[in-house]
Parts: C-alpha cells; sequence; structure tokens
C-alpha cells in the first residue's frame, strides 16, 4: 500500500527536530551571545539554562513507540521539568489547581498586597517584575530572527494587546532575572492549607459545615496520558523501548536513528 511505503521511507530518514518560535528557540539562538557580553551567570541560572535547553530533546532520553502496520517509528524525547520551563508541568500544575481547590472553604476570600522595602526587593521584586512576568508567562512569541525576538504581550493597565520587539541578548538577559535560587520557593502554604495541617484542616470544614472525606483523596479528573497515535495509519502505536539521558559533559545526539525493531507488514 501507498501509506506503508510513504511511512517506511519516513521511519528510516534522519530525525529533524521541527522550531517554532518558542521560548527555548531563543535561549538557544541567543545565549553564546549573551555569555560573551555579560557576567557569568549563577548556579541557579545554568541549571535552569542547561534544562531549559535541553527539554524535550534526546539529551534528556525519552520513549520509542512504533506502528507495525506501517513500520513508523516516532520518538517522544522527556521533559526537563524545570520550574522556570514554560513548556512543562502542565498536568503537574492542573493537578495542583485542583488539589488547592478542594482546601477553600465557604467563605469570601481576599488579596492582600504590600510594599516591600527597597532594601529586599532585590531584582526579584524590581520595578519591572510585571512586565516580565507577563512577558515570560502571559505572552505569545510570534518571531525569532537572527537578532531580535518579537512576542504579543497583554497590557494590563490599558486592557489591550501589545507587540515588542527585544534584541535576543535582551530577552535572555530579562528571562534570567526571574529564575528563582534554589531554596526559594514562588508558593508557600499557611496555617491549615500546609499540606501538614490536615488535621486542623478537617477541624475547620467541619465547622463550616463542609462535608468531609476520610482516607486517601479522591483522584483529580484529568485525562491520562496515552500512547501517541501514529499520523500515517491513525492506529494508538506501541512503546518500543526507552532511551536513557545522555551525561551532561556528553553532547546529545544530533540525529538519533530510529531502532530497527519494526518491520512493515
Amino acid at each position: 500500500m501507498r501509506c506503508a511505503a510513504v511511512c517506511r521511507a519516513e521511519a528510516h530518514a534522519p530525525l529533524t527536530l521541527r522550531v517554532s518560535a518558542t521560548v527555548m528557540e531563543a535561549l538557544r539562538r541567543f545565549l553564546p551571545s549573551f555569555r560573551e557580553s555579560h557576567p557569568p551567570v549563577s548556579a541557579d541560572q545554568r541549571r535552569a539554562l542547561w534544562a531549559l535547553t535541553h527539554c524535550r530533546t534526546p539529551a534528556l532520553g525519552g520513549q520509542v513507540f512504533g506502528c507495525k502496520p506501517c513500520g513508523r517509528v516516532e520518538f517522544a524525547w522527556h521533559s526537563c521539568n524545570h520550574k522556570a520551563c514554560p513548556q512543562c508541568g502542565r498536568m503537574t500544575t492542573a493537578r495542583w489547581v485542583q488539589r488547592e481547590l478542594r482546601k477553600l472553604l465557604p467563605a469570601p476570600y481576599f488579596m492582600v498586597t504590600f510594599t516591600l522595602p527597597a532594601e529586599l526587593r532585590g531584582e526579584f521584586f524590581g520595578p519591572h517584575a510585571q512586565e516580565a512576568y507577563d512577558l515570560f508567562f502571559h505572552a505569545r512569541l510570534l518571531k525569532v530572527t537572527d537578532t531580535h525576538v518579537t512576542f504579543r504581550w497583554k497590557d494590563r493597565q490599558h486592557h489591550r494587546t501589545e507587540k515588542l520587539t527585544l534584541p535576543g541578548v535582551e530577552f535572555v538577559r530579562r528571562y534570567l532575572r526571574h529564575v528563582l535560587p534554589q531554596g526559594l520557593r514562588s508558593v508557600r502554604y499557611y496555617g491549615f492549607c500546609h499540606p501538614a495541617a490536615k488535621a486542623k484542616r478537617l477541624r475547620v470544614q467541619l465547622h463550616a459545615g463542609m462535608t468531609v472525606q476520610l482516607g486517601a483523596p479522591e483522584p483529580c479528573d484529568l485525562p491520562q496520558p496515552s500512547p501517541p497515535v501514529c499520523p500515517c495509519c491513525n492506529r494508538p502505536m506501541r512503546l518500543l523501548r526507552s532511551l536513557r539521558p545522555h551525561r551532561r559533559s556528553r553532547a546529545p545526539p544530533t540525529s538519533p536513528q530510529p531502532p530497527a525493531l519494526l518491520q512493515a507488514a
């Protein structure tokens, strides 16, 4: 069949990683220039950069899936799961949100904000903190050229969408300003919301007239990951084997070859 012939040819062709306008692309492209023109980064920033630039690449290992009818092979590279990575942790975040929503009481909630002294603001609470937050968490990259990064971001003050172009090196600098140092948590728990305060939380919920659940919590109602579907045959692919990650001192392969484990029927 023509479908099987086409898939056989694609399965044994060198793998080409498609690149789109993403934060990772911008970091990979402009990080060498940034290192040449700026002081050395901190250890936390260095770990974050390595994780982000190797996220979903052969360097972190992955899994090989195959389609037996047509012989097509697909690679699924592992994610870095770094907290500064914008493309990781969506499922983990969704589970965390559902878990925290169960702690809410039937009462009004208020958000209290306060201003830190100038001595404590530092680079993580500087005057451009909100701008950087909107840039990296609410922005959409439109284009990455050899010199600049163009993205669309939301101006919350004027309630409109803007488009901004930054030099690539400046984009990297702003991103690194918001890599949290090791040990500094972006979310902290207090009172009955603390994970270790389950007994106190149950008493508070009972006094609030809520129905409490004893024992193991209910599983999160989220879709479970499923095997990839063959883009040629539209059938579920089966796991062939797992690929081990490379050591950080070794360079990842540029074009991994598919294992010769499948033969087209």
